[in-house]
Parts: structure tokens; sequence; C-alpha cells
């Protein structure tokens, strides 16, 4: 039947103190007995739980185990025994620990642990809290109890001398909340007198309960285990209590007592995947086994040794043991060891990354350290106190290894402590020790204070630093003060090999999930959306992003996956129900989860490279710059050295003008001067030729001629000097002018000369720095390709959790531990409301925006705020948290990816809180209502019937009275008949006396008319009396007719009274189940959390960052235009096209906008947006320009948000 449950809305504050935590759901803690025998049929019962309401099955994870509900029979009826079930173990189940879950009218519980054991099987019988009360056992077989309190639980096993006994107690380990104190004592002593009647019992002095023989308390790491050999045969007795006198249901223990094999540890405890491995085990009657030489709590221990087949498909193995949180990231398999003694305690075994050796004492110094060849695994043990376990092993420089550790991890009380050292050794054999490192406890917890992960184990890479011999120092963290046989580890020397385990935890719907865990089961009500945290267990430095699914999934039930991003623990994975999913659906999920697995080693070459292009990049812009400006300088000082070599050209030519004219002048003034001394010579010889006849006119003619020409030469010669003084000053000056010229013109040229060959390394510089980023960025790609081409895909099993006990940050803690299975179902009755978005994927640049259109279903009159708040939001990005108001079904919500985004990929979701009303099992109201109506329908007929009853009991009572009277009359008359009938019989007898007497005819006459008369009349009155006979007969017959008829109504009428009596108080009783369960399902103030669907975002760096700034401040009319200028800043060396184009938001109509190409060398553009006539008035919110590029081998977009606001 599908069922709804009523809800009706409230306007309480979310946060009010009667609303409930969280929705009803099945949960189990305890069921008693907590186990099974193989082929035996057990009745197992419900112990604690909440939520049981119809409790109809048991569910169990081995497909072997089957319950049935007990049923008792009540007369031939069978009744379902409440929250009873008959638990059947077909042969063949492996002896071990399981699951059990119960399903009811609140879905599927969660898990409790089961055991199934070939041993008999009891459970105690109360009272047993004293010795004279013990539960009697038989050796060799398990009882199931109980603590309650500071009371002691008693068992008695009868046993011979000599035998060795073991006495087992589980608890912890099987989700009890018993830490147990177990003591075995013999039968010395006072037993209290316990018969009825029997003499007081001795004072508490007085009560001897035996002679301890041994004793032992329960650890975290181990079962109870006691181990005594009898001194004599008899009876002896065991008792059990809680280490603080604990008690409840849930303090529940399984005792086994036996002769039988008891395994305390196994040497090695792991072997490879598939590989046939030798193991010692060591322990207690162990067939066939011999001494160890060894002992434990002065006990000694034997050992043989087996061979056993580690699984080769390690990702279906289950543990023996139930694994704890620390325990998500190891791979584990049951081992049970099947002897003619009877089986031994499953024990839990391990898988290794190669064969494992054993470590080989005396390995406590230096000098006796253990030759290792890695990679390998060694198992060892601090056996004794002040134990230290050394080896030494050979590398080669920039190997890298991973070492690590288990002790805590596989179940042992070892606190491993490691140092590494390189050991080097001079020509004389003095050796030299540098410490590498110390290593201790695990420090990463996954998940505090709900999935806690602190481990003692150490784990670290080693990258060897140099080629040479290194020593590995390995020790309990205590080892001064503590040692012991049992504390084993396992150390692992292994190549790099990077890998994952994912753990998956259904998670309460609280307030904060990161501070409080809760025991919490998969279950889902129709139309509900549950998160669950999955949780990734790295190793080996795997850092990538893991994806995690769910499949197999029962009908009705949805997953999209979810991503674990690159170095995050944990992320939420979101199961969705859907409205039509069927009642009581459940069944087992698989949970995969896969990633693409890098070589670490390739990873750092790219980014290597990666970082290589920064630099190279960075370094680019100085080289444009130095080259803009040596291109300017040697333009500069080419302009000044064509000027220089202009004028000194000029320059040049004048002086050589000058040049030529003082060859000239000083020629002219050569010649003049000759001309004149000449004339002056020739004046000379005329003057002695006139002295030698003065009054020659000739010669006197021939003198002043000559003095004419010499003066004439001497004015020549004067001028000539003077033009000379002028053209050698002129050449001087020349001269030197070009001599200045020149040296301006050397200094121009030699300064293009230094600026050319300035230009020239300039231009060289950037050559070189472009080629130094191509040759950086084909490095990349070159690494990225050989990177690509290492990546391995793996996919693995997923395993599933259990929160055990609830807890909080406040105090120690939940109690989580690894599942068996994961087991999800549907709940019967619809959730108020559902939160969705198609938004599911999304990779996005830096400066993105990204809308998220949100669905909001309401259901069952559901029609409040729903508050929305994102969770998983990466660091610095910017989302908006608001609700979906009342009477609104959706909504869109923005998140923005500033560029101080971490890289990554990151799994959001939005939790919805609510206020609502919810009934509790509202359709018991239902049902009550039903059989009220059912109960007021059946009263109807019972009134009616009750009043033509009463009416035929008056009609019968009158019609009685009627024939009474009638009878009564009938008898009066026929009393009357009969006194005729006297009366004329004796008339005859008179007339026939008369006639007789009578002798005369007359007489005769007379007497015999007289006779005749009266026998007329006698004859009347006989007739008259058979009629009043008849009469009185029918009356008679028709008043004792109506007698009964009226005792008959009577009688009808009472039971047609009592009838409707119980009508009536059935009406009346259901009225008040009705009430009483109107008031036990009235409506209760819940505030709900749950979230939406998934949102995974991918967050890579972008290659522009956006600036807008609209005209007008971005307003536009319809039917006009609004030009967008838009600002380009190219990042993270980008440096190519980038394209323009509107993002309008969703809803919004009438904008639209041509694309626009901004080219390489570009860093602005406009983009123009038109309104049409129908555009979408008002302030348009959460509109962008996006910025697309092609980017590191994808297209990046970046947004800039835009302020636009259309009016009419």
């Amino acid at each position: 039947m599908s069922r709804t449950f009523s809800l009706l809305t409230t306007v309480a504050l979310i946060g009010s103190t009667s609303a409930f935590a969280q929705l009803p759901q099945a949960k189990l803690f305890s069921v008693f007995p907590p186990g099974a025998q193989v082929g035996v049929a057990t009745d197992i019962a419900i112990a604690n739980g909440v939520e049981m309401d119809e409790a109809n099955r048991l569910i169990f994870n081995h497909p072997g185990i089957t319950a049935a509900q007990k049923l008792s029979d009540a007369n031939g009826v069978k009744t379902p025994v409440a929250n009873t079930f008959v638990v059947s173990v077909t042969a063949g189940v492996p002896d071990g620990i399981y699951e059990v879950r119960f399903g009811g009218r609140f879905g599927v519980s969660n898990p409790r642990s089961f055991v199934v054991g070939s041993r008999k099987e009891i459970s105690e019988v109360e009272p047993n809290n004293a010795r004279e009360q013990a539960t009697p056992i038989e050796l060799n077989s398990t009882v199931s109890g109980r603590t309650d309190g500071s009371a002691y639980d008693y068992f008695k096993f009868t046993g011979k001398a000599g035998q060795r006994i073991i006495c087992v107690c589980q608890s912890g380990r099987i989700d009890s909340k018993l830490k147990p104190v177990v003591e075995l004592y013999d039968a010395t002593g006072v037993i209290p007198p316990a018969a009825a009647g029997a003499p007081a019992a001795p004072s508490p002095q007085a009560v001897q309960i035996g002679r301890r023989l041994a004793s032992a308390r329960s650890t975290a790491k181990r079962d109870t285990v006691l181990d005594v050999t009898l001194p004599a045969d008899g009876d002896y007795f065991v008792r059990v209590i809680d280490h603080v006198y604990g008690g409840s249901v849930d303090h529940f223990y399984r005792l086994t007592i036996t002769t039988g094999p008891y395994i305390d540890f196994a040497l090695p405890s792991a072997g490879p995947a598939g590989a046939n491995t030798q193991i010692t085990l060591f322990g207690r009657n162990l067939p066939g086994g011999q001494p160890a030489g060894v002992s434990v709590d002065g006990r000694p221990l034997e050992k043989v040794a087996v061979s056993v087949t580690v699984p080769g498909d390690i990702e279906n193995t289950k543990a023996a043991d139930n694994l704890g949180a620390i325990q998500g990231d190891v791979d584990a398999f049951s081992y049970v060891w099947n002897t003619p003694a009877g089986n031994a305690n499953p024990m839990t075994l391990f898988v290794a990354s190669a064969p494992v050796g054993l470590e080989q004492e005396p390995n406590d110094t230096p000098a006796q350290a253990n030759k290792l060849t890695v990679p390998t695994e060694v198992a060892g043990q601090f056996q004794a106190r002040g134990d230290v376990d050394f080896f030494t092993f050979d590398a080669k420089a920039q190997e890298s290894y991973w070492i690590e550790a288990f002790g805590d991890r596989q179940g042992s009380s070892a606190d491993p402590y490691i140092t590494l050292d390189r050991v080097t050794k001079d020509d004389k054999g003095v050796e030299t020790v540098q410490r590498i490192t110390a290593q201790d406890d695990t420090g990463t917890n996954l998940i505090p204070n709900v999935f806690e992960t602190l481990n003692d184990d150490p784990a670290f890479q080693f990258v060897v630093p140099a080629d040479g011999t290194y020593r590995l120092t390995i020790r309990d963290r205590y080892y001064e003060s503590r040692g012991d046989v049992r504390m084993v580890y396992r150390l692992a020397i292994r190549k790099e090999a990077p890998d994952f385990r994912v753990v998956l935890l259904p998670e309460a719907p609280l307030a904060d999930n990161n501070t409080t865990a809760a025991t919490y089961p998969a279950n889902l009500r129709k139309g509900e959306n549950l998160s669950c945290r999955v949780i990734a267990f790295r190793r080996d430095g795997f850092n990538g992003a893991i994806d995690v699914t769910v499949e197999n999934l029962p009908p009705g039930i949805t997953c999209k996956g979810t991503t674990i991003g690159p170095g995050q623990t944990n992320s939420t994975i979101v199961l969705s129900a859907t409205e039509d999913a069927a009642d009581g659906t459940f069944g087992f999920a698989k949970i995969v989860a896969k990633a693409r697995i890098d070589d670490n080693a390739k990873v750092k070459a790219v980014a290597d490279a990666k970082a290589a292009v920064k630099p190279a990049v960075d370094a680019l812009p100085k080289t444009q710059q130095d080259t803009a400006k040596a291109a300017e300088d040697e333009k500069k000082f080419l302009a000044t050295r064509q000027a220089a070599e202009t004028k000194f050209t000029a320059d040049a030519d004048v002086a050589k003008k000058a040049a030529d004219a003082k060859v000239v002048s000083d020629k002219k003034a050569t010649d003049t001067t000759a001309a004149h001394k000449a004339a002056t010579d020739k004046l000379a010889a005329a003057k002695v030729e006139l002295d030698k006849n003065k009054d020659n006119q000739d010669l006197k003619n021939a003198v002043a001629a000559a003095e004419k020409v010499v003066a004439d030469a001497d004015a020549l010669a004067k001028a000539a000097v003077q033009e000379k003084t002028v053209a050698d000053k002129t050449a001087t000056d020349t001269a030197n002018v070009l001599k200045t010229t020149e040296q301006a013109k050397t200094k121009a040229v030699t300064e293009h000369d230094q600026a050319v060959a300035k230009l020239k390394t300039t231009t060289d510089a950037q050559a070189a720095a472009e080629k130094k980023i191509a040759d950086a960025n084909a490095a990349v790609t070159i690494s990225i390709a050989a990177q690509k081409a290492a990546i391995r895909d793996v996919a693995h099993v997923g395993r599933a959790a259990t929160t055990v006990w609830d807890g909080n940050a406040a105090v120690a803690g939940p109690i989580s531990r690894l599942s068996r299975d994961l087991c999800l179902a549907i709940t019967p009755e619809a959730y108020p409301f559902q939160v969705s978005t198609d938004v599911f994927r999304v990779e996005a640049n830096h400066n993105r925006q990204i809308l998220v259109p949100v669905k909001l279903v309401k259901r069952n009159g559901f029609d409040e705020n729903v508050t929305l708040t994102f969770v998983g939001t990466p660091q610095n990005a910017q989302v908006e948290n608001k609700p979906i108001n009342k009477g609104a079904a959706d909504g869109v919500y923005r998140i923005f990816l500033p560029n101080n985004v971490p890289v990554g990929t990151y799994t959001l979701y939005m939790k919805a809180t609510a206020a609502v009303q919810y009934r509790r099992r509202p359709e018991l109201a239902d049902k009550a209502k039903i059989a009220l109506d059912q109960s007021v329908a059946a009263l109807t007929p019972t009134t009616e019937a009750l009043t033509k009853a009463n009416a035929d009991k008056d009609a019968a009572a009158k019609k009685a009275t009627e024939t009474d009277v009638a009878f009564k009359k009938a008898t009066t008359d026929k009393e009357a008949a009969a006194k005729k009938v006297a009366e004329t019989t004796e008339a005859v007898k008179k007339a026939t006396e008369a006639k007789d007497k009578a002798t005369t005819d007359a007489d005769k006459e007379a007497t015999a008319k007289a006779l005749t008369a009266a026998q007329e009349e006698a004859k009347k009155a006989t007739d008259a009396l058979a009629v009043a006979d008849k009469a009185l007969a029918d009356s008679d017959a028709a008043n004792k007719a109506a007698i009964a008829a009226k005792t008959k109504s009577e009688t009808d009428a009472k039971a047609a009274d009592d009838k409707n009596k119980a009508a009536l108080a059935e009406k009346t009783a259901k009225e008040k189940v009705l009430t009483d369960t109107n008031n036990a399902t009235k409506a209760n103030a819940v505030n709900v959390f749950t979230p939406s669907t998934p949102i995974i975002i991918s967050v890579k760096p972008n290659a522009v960052n956006v600036t807008t700034a609209p005209a007008n401040a971005g307003a536009v009319k319809r039917g006009d235009k609004v030009e967008i200028k838009v600002t380009l800043q190219r990042v993270n060396g980008f440096a190519g096209a980038v394209t323009l184009e509107l993002v309008p938001p969703p809803g919004v109509v009438g904008l639209a906008a041509e694309k626009v190409a901004i080219p390489a060398d570009k860093a602005e553009g406009t983009i123009i947006v038109t309104a049409t006539a129908d555009a979408t008035e008002g302030a348009i919110a959460n509109a962008v320009i996006r910025a697309s590029a092609d980017f590191d081998g994808a297209v990046a977009a970046s947004d800039g948000a835009v302020a636009i606001n259309v009016t009419k």
C-alpha cells in the first residue's frame, strides 16, 4: 500500500526547541543473541532500536543467512511475535562476522554485527547473577549474554584435569558497548542455598565463589582471551562483567569456552594478491602444532605452518573482523583454519604489494641489520621490551620509494616508529651516519569527529638522494616499557605506485555534518535527496580527481555521482528517490570509484615545464620594452647622424671652397709679390740706367712707367695679401668648423652604431625570449603528452561505512567502522519537498559566472520558505545563499569564481532547510477513522434491529395479553358449558328416571317428551361443551404461542439490545482509539535538512580579465542600442585573440549583440547591445560580457559583469 505522511505547514522558527532533529528512520543498536550456529534455526530478537514499527524482516548480507518472522499459535490462529525472527544459516556459510538489518515501516535500518559460528550456541538463562544460578554450558560451545550493571553473569562447565581451556569473549569488535572482564573459578567454597524454605543464605563475607584460576580484560585491539589448564576434574565457573559495571541490552557478548584451536597472530599476516603464501599461525591448542618458544601472559604458544592462497580479486573480499575507520585503505580477507578439532577463530589477513619475508633475529644492532633487496615487504615483531629491529638496503639516486609500516591498521597493538639513515664508510671502514628522516604516526585525519583516521602507522616518501646504503630502524613508540610477541608489524618498502581507496558513509541530515556524526541508515523517503560522505584514502602521493558513482541501485533510486577533487580528502555524493518509488524497495548497491592516475615523475615534469613558462613569459615584456626603446634610440641617433653627416658635407664643401680660394689667393699673393718684386727690380734697373743717364727722357719715362708699374704691382700685391689674409682666415675658420662638424659626425656615427648594436642585442634578446617561451610551451606540450601517455585508468570497488554509536566533537567522538555492504531502501512515505538542478558538471575558468536554475517540488500541502545554503564552496568563491519563498517553485543562484579561487574540482550542493509539521504514521489515524466509520455504520442496523425487536416485543406482549384474556374467557365458557352439560345430564338422568317411573301413557308421553327435551338440551350442552373445549384448546394454543412469541421477542430484544450496546461500546472504543491515535500522530515541529542534487565545478586558470564600461551607465530604451566598452587584461601567459559575446541571464528576452573579435595585439573593443521592442524591462541582474579564447588546449571563458537597464 502506498503511503504518504501528512504534512501541515508551520511558521515555526528554524531552530525551535520543539523541533525534532530529523524525520523518523529505522535504527538498529543490537539483536540478541548476536549470532547463530551454522545449520541451526535460532530465534533472534531485535533487542534495541528506534522506529521499529512494523518490523517484519531481518536482512543479512549473505544469501545463506535468512530469517522469517516468528509466529505464535493461539487456538490455531498464528500471530507474528513482535520483533522476533527465526534465523537459519545454511551449511557452507563460513564462520565469521556478517551484518544484519531490520526492515519496517520506517525503512531498512543501519547494520549491526551478526556472528556465524560452527560450535553449539546457547543463550544465558536469567537469573545467572550468582554462582548457584550459573547457566550450564558444554565445552566447545558459545553462549550469548548481556550484562546488567553491577551484576555478574555466571556460567558453569565441567572439565577434566589437564585440559587447556580457552575462553574467548567477543564484545566491542561486534558492536557491543561491553568492555568485559572474564574470570575463571574452580568449585571450591560455599554455595548459598537457594531452594524454597532452605536456611538463610550465609553472610556475604561467608560466601566463597571458588578459587580464581585466571582473569582477563578486553583491549581495543583484541577479544578478551582467558587461557588456563584445568588442575582437576570437576565443575568450573566463568563470570563476566563490564569493567566499569556498565550494563544494558547493548552490553552483549559471545563467550566461547573451548578446548579447540585459537589463533593469536600470524607471521606473515599478508601476501601478494593471487599468490600462494606460506604463513605460520601462532596460538593455542593447535592440532599438529609445535612449541613456538614464546608465550603470552605466561601461557606458551604453539605454531603451525599453513599455505594460504590470497584472493586474486581483492575488490570484493571481506575481512574476518570489522575493520575500523583507520583501516579504510587496507585490503584484507578472511581466513578460517579448518581442523579436526573444530574451526579456529577467523583471522583477518592482508594483501601485500610484494612477497613478505620475515625479520631474522638477531637484528637488534646496526651490525646485525637484516639486508633487504628493495622493493620488498618484511614482517616482524616487537616481541620483548627494548626490541629494536635494524634493516639495510641499497638504492640508486633519484629512485622514489614509499616506506610504510602496518601495525595499528592490521589490528596489532604495535606503534611503529621509523628512522632512516644514510650510511657511508671511508677507506678505513669507519662508518658515517647521516639522518634522513624520523617518522611516527600518520597525521592525516580525513574527517575529524566523523570518520577518525588518525593512526599509529608511519608512511612516507623517500627520494634517494644518492647512490648508497641506507639503514632503516623500526621500533615500538614505547619500546622502553613494553614488548609482546603479538605486537607484529609489516614493513613495506615499495616503488612509488600512486593509488587510492574510497569509503562511503551515510550521514544523518543534521545542521552541521562536520562536527557531529550519528548512526543513520541509507534510507530515502519518496522524492527525497540523501547526502553521503565519500572519503578518499590516497596512496603514494596520488593527488588526482576521483570520480565516484553508485551502481546496481534499487528501482526508484538514482545517483549522479560525485568527484573528490585533486588534493581533497572527501566529498559529498547525493542519492535521490523518485516520487513513484515502490514502498519497501531495498537492495545492496555497488560503490565504484575511478581515477586517472598520473605518473608522479611525469606530473612533476609538467609542473616544472609549466613553472618554466611564467618566468619566460614574464621576461618577454622587458625585452620587448628594451627593443622598443633601442629602436626608438636608433631612430633618434640615426636622425642625429644623418643631420651631422649632412652638415659635415655642407661644411666640407664650404671648407673646400675656402681652401680652394686660399690656394688662389696664395698664388695671387705670390704672383703679385713676384710681379711687385719684378716691377721693383725693373724700377731699380731703370733707376740705375737713369742714374747713368739722368736726363734721358726715355729713361725718365721708363722710370716713371716702372714706378707706376711698381705702384700698381704694390697695390695689387697689397690687395692680394689682404685677399690672402681673408682667404687664410676663411680657410682656417671653415677648416675649424669642418673639424667640429666632423667630430659631431663621428660622435653621431658612433652613437648610432652603438644604438644599432644595442638594437640588435635587444632584438636578439627578444627573439631569444620569444624562443624561450616557445621552447617552454613546447616542453609543456611534450611533457603533457608524456604525462597523458603514462596515465593509468584505475577503478576500485568502494567500501561502505557506518557510524556505530553517535558522537560529537565535544566528547570522544563517534565509533565508525567499515560496513560490509551498502544497503539502500525506500521509506514508504513522501518527503515534503525536493530541491534539484539540471546543472551538474561545469568546467569554468577564473572570473567566470555560473548561474544555477533551481527547482523546488513541494508535496502534501507544504508551502513555506525553503532556505538554500551552499555547502562545499571552494575558498574565495562568491555564492548566493537565499530562500525560495512561500508560493515560489524555483530560483536562480549565482556562483562566481574570482582569480583567487584555488584551481581544482569541487562538489557543491545546496542544503535546503525548512520548518514543517510532521505527523508520525498518519495511516494509523486513517485506519482508526475507517474503523470508527465501520463501527458507526455497524451501529445503525443494530439500532434499527433493537427498535424493531422492542416493537416486536411490545406487539408480542400485547398479543399475549389479548390471548390470555381470550384464554380466560374460553376457560370460563368451558366451565359454564361443562356445568351446563352436568346440569343437562342430570336433567336427562332425572327425565329418564321420571320416564322409567311413569306408569300411565300420559305420564309416559309427558316424561318421554320431557326426556327428549332434556336429551336435546343435553346434546346442545354437550355440543356447546365441545365448542367450548375446542375454543379453549385453540385459545390455550394461541395463548401459549403468544407467550412463546412474547418470550422470544423478549429474548430477541435483549439480544438486539446486547448487540446494540456492544456496537455502541465498539463505537465508543473506536472513538477513543481515534482520539488516542490522533494524539499520538499529531503534527510535531520538525526542522528538516536535505541536500539538492550536486553541482561539480572544475576551476581552471583564465586567459583574460574582463572590465566593462557601458555608455550611459547601461541605460537603453526598448528598440534602441547601447555601446559597451570592454577592456581586456591578458593573464597567465595568454597572448592570443579573444571573442566577446553578451550572455543574458535565464528568463531575460529581447537583448542581443553580435560577437566581437579582439585581435591578439588589441586590448579593447566595443560590443553593441540591442534591446528589442519586447525586451525584458528593468535592471538586468547577472548579465555579463563573456570573453572566450583558445587557451591551454581548450576554450577558456571569463566574464565581466555589465550593467544594463531596459526602459520603455
